[in-house]
């Protein structure tokens, strides 16, 4: 068996998940999300001939899809709606090609908007499938014959399992298929114990999730008990694990309704089930969380809250699992009420409540979905009874997995909920969500979707150089990130708004004075939401350096002649604190001498000639500003020889002469 690793550890910043559910008193805000007005993406149907078996996904860049059921002449098809930037577009359906009827549709989005449609056509199992936004959705290719109850998951890296039922003679077999690569393969034995055990049939249907490093853990009914399985790829572990067991002081009747959910790590998984116990000869339907780490259990925990023991019990137990492995497990009562069990980092359960604060009249069909690392959304539909018309309810849990309040996304106006025909939640890495539900309007059927916004990323000023040379900038940044819709900047110079846009850089609108000066971004997405203003500075200087030379307009060869340079970088009225100050002074002798200089230089020639003198003055900001003057470089005139005097000569009479 394959060895399990260490389990990775977060920073010490990242705080122990909170146990409650219900906000305390004094406990901090909760930074909760911003609802729009629900949207339509499909209908209005005639009655009992709208969207169905609602299902969808939402991959960590925002992308994603809703896929349901829908009759079209009285046959019930699949239709795929694509989330886009924050958009659902147009229905389509994908099994036109296709004879009878549809089921059981299942989504699954990685990211860059790759997606993967799986469903059932009478009892063969179809997917279709893109790899990115680019592309559109293939043709449904024929997966496996004598298909039922599949499941399917994929990781944030596009490693997709579908787990699904097929009759081997004798009962039933679990098996797995498995897309890493663009083509999809089926492992080669079936993950179930025995053959003829009718492996994930009825309250037993599989199910499964994939952890971020890509390997899936399976969980299916077999035998009255809940099995699981790790899978890398097509090779499946060489041993399975029982997850269900019953509570202290109980005994264990049978176990079914398994859900699973996996973080980064598959070294562990929440797996949750409902489990039938005989506790002190009174039978009580319960809900069950038992913590899958490495090649064990570590031993169940109640999932139900206070309902569990309650008349009537718990079933239908759901989960949701992020990154690091916190989350949550919901579960429903007879009463129809709404348990939620937090797990903490590590897939490790905590003690749960009831999540809903009014009664329900019928059953909630909750849906938890992660929303962000940490960040989850649980939606529910609320029936108040006679009283009123259902309505579809949520909370949200921020990082610290303290429920925010109660929420209503569905507008009462347009009449009752229909959560029995539909109602599904998901999120991306940064908090924003989605819930889609079907809702009976007097027009008819409609299948409805709300997005909850979270803040934008913050925009980044991008860096430049600290001075510009111009009086009209074009300030630019790096765009907020916002998967879902536009981003609208607005930018301030000095305290004064200069405009906005939806462009990742604007133009000043009017010249600027020379010097320094402050600048602000400010993101805001469709809901209203700000990213926080966000702070650049940048130094203006157009004007170059006044340079004034003193050189001695002669030299000669071999004597050192000196250069004074007089360089100021601000004109009056300017200050220097409008300027940004001399930053270079370099000299051309003339004689293929270059030096970089203070304020005055000698220099010594050692040929006579003209030379010209340049003189090149550079600010900080890059202004130049260049002056020359002329030497000459003359050789002293030489000295005459001094005449020689001629001899004297004796005369004969003993004189002299010259």
């Amino acid at each position: 068996m394959r060895p399990w690793r260490a389990p990775r550890s977060l920073a010490l910043a990242l705080a122990a998940l909170s146990a409650l559910v219900v906000l305390p008193a004094g406990a901090r805000a909760q930074t909760q999300p911003v609802a729009l007005a629900p949207v339509l993406v499909d209908g209005p149907s005639a009655p009992g001939a709208g969207p169905t078996a609602l299902t969808s996904s939402i991959g960590r860049d925002g992308t994603g899809a809703l896929a349901y059921l829908k009759p079209v002449a009285g046959t019930l098809h699949v239709f795929v709606s694509v989330l886009l930037g924050g958009t659902f577009l147009l229905p389509a359906q994908i099994d036109g090609t296709l004879p009878g009827a549809s089921s059981a549709p299942l989504v699954a989005a990685g990211s860059g908007g790759q997606l993967v449609v799986a469903f059932l056509n009478g009892s063969n199992l179809y997917v279709a499938e893109r790899p990115n936004a680019l592309h559109r959705l293939s043709a449904p290719r024929l997966l496996a014959s004598g298909a039922s109850h599949p499941a399917l998951s994929i990781s944030p890296f596009g490693k997709a399992y579908l787990a699904f039922t097929v009759p081997d003679g004798a009962g039933s077999d679990v098996r797995l298929a498995y897309d890493g690569l663009g083509a999809w393969a089926i492992e080669r034995a079936a993950l179930n114990l025995r053959a003829g055990d009718d492996a994930g049939t009825g309250s037993g249907r599989p199910a499964v999730a994939v952890a971020g490093d890509g390997v899936a853990i399976v969980a299916w009914g077999e035998g009255a008990h809940i099995v699981t399985r790790r899978v890398w790829g097509t090779a499946p572990s060489a041993v399975t694990e029982q997850a269900d067991a019953p509570l202290p002081g109980c005994s264990e009747v049978s176990a079914d309704e398994p859900a699973i959910g996996a973080g980064g790590d598959s070294s562990f998984a929440a797996v949750a089930l409902h489990e039938i116990v005989s506790c002190g000869g009174q039978t009580e339907s319960r809900v069950l969380v038992n913590r899958l780490h490495g090649s064990r259990f570590d031993g169940v925990a109640a999932a139900d809250g206070p309902a569990g023991p309650a008349p009537g019990g718990v079933d239908r137990p759901e989960a949701a699992v992020g990154e690091y492995g916190s989350g949550w497990v919901t579960a429903e009562a007879a009463s129809q009420n709404l348990a939620a069990t937090p797990l903490a980092q590590g897939e490790n359960p905590r003690p749960g409540g009831q999540l809903n604060s009014l009664p329900n009249a019928s059953r909630p069909y909750a849906t938890p979905s992660m929303a962000g690392l940490f960040a989850t959304i649980i939606a529910w539909q609320h029936d108040p009874g006679s009283g009123g018309a259902p309505e579809i309810r949520a909370r949200y849990a921020d990082t610290d997995a303290i429920f925010g309040p109660e929420f209503v996304l569905s507008s009462p106006a347009a009449g009752p909920t229909n959560a029995a025909a539909g109602l599904t939640a998901g999120g991306d890495i940064v908090g924003d969500a989605a819930v889609a539900w079907v809702q009976s309007t007097p027009a008819g059927d409609e299948l409805v979707a709300d997005e909850l916004f979270r803040g934008p990323g913050a925009p980044a000023p991008t860096p430049a150089p600290g001075y510009l040379r111009t009086t009209q900038p074009s300030l630019a940044w790096d765009a907020a990130y916002e998967p879902w819709g536009p981003v609208n900047y607005a930018v301030t110079v000095d305290g004064v708004a200069i405009g906005q846009t939806t462009a990742t850089s604007i133009a000043t609108p009017a010249p600027l004075a020379q010097g320094r000066h402050s600048w602000q971004i400010n993101a805001t997405n469709q809901a209203g939401l700000s990213s926080g203003p966000q702070t650049g500075s940048f130094f203006i200087d157009t004007l170059a350096p006044v340079v004034t030379l003193a050189l001695p307009a002669r030299g000669a060869p071999g004597r050192a002649v000196k250069l004074v340079v007089n360089a100021t970088d601000h004109r009056s009225p300017l200050t220097a604190a409008d300027s940004s100050g001399v930053a270079a002074i370099v000299v051309r002798w003339g004689d293929g001498s270059v030096e970089l200089i203070g304020r005055h230089r000698r220099h010594v020639y050692r040929h006579p000639g003209r030379y010209r003198v340049r003189v090149i003055v550079v600010d900080r900001a890059g202004n130049a500003t260049t002056e020359s003057v002329l030497v000459r470089i003359s050789a002293p005139p030489k000295r005459k020889p001094k005449p020689k005097s001629k001899p004297k000569h004796k005369t004969a009479s003993g004189g002299t002469r010259g």
